[in-house]
């Protein structure tokens, strides 16, 4: 098991371009490439440009699934593009982990950070996201910091 350090960090707002779809956790491997696919190419096609990593949030938590939005970053917020919504993502207080290797791990992280988060009495606010570095075909390069907002 990888040894997982944890803090409270104060994340700052970003500019998402995003595509949502409603999801059990067992899907969400093989719907995230293919979601930003889409998102890619929205913004291909209109000539906007990504503007830093790729961030996936979750929420809307339900017995059967919850609501995934994987997001590009942009600069600047524009008119929403068929299924590719623009918002500000308000970030804020929360817990932070970072994990290093497969992203067929990363559950790990978020059930440790999720465990942490309990130790320490730190309430959720009902909603988590993963940020991707950079990619690397060696598996042990890639590193993916994971957070959970806190009330």
């Amino acid at each position: 098991m990888y040894d997982y350090q944890f803090t409270v960090v104060d994340f700052p707002s970003v500019i998402l371009a995003s595509w949502q779809s409603r999801v059990r956790v067992s899907d969400i491997p093989a719907r995230i490439p293919r979601l930003f696919d889409r998102v890619y190419a929205g913004l291909l096609a209109v000539g906007i440009e990504q503007s830093g990593h790729n961030h996936v949030l979750y929420d809307q938590f339900s017995p059967d699934g919850m609501r995934m939005r994987v997001g590009v970053p942009v600069t600047s917020l524009f008119e929403d593009r068929a299924e590719i919504k623009c918002f500000e993502f308000t970030g804020g207080r929360a817990a932070h982990t970072q994990h290093r290797g497969s992203y067929s791990q990363l559950h790990e992280a978020q059930g440790q950070l999720n465990l942490w988060c309990r130790q320490q009495s730190a309430e959720a606010a009902g909603l988590s996201w993963e940020v991707y570095g950079d990619w690397s075909d060696a598996i042990d390069d890639l590193v993916t910091d994971v957070y959970i907002l806190l009330k």
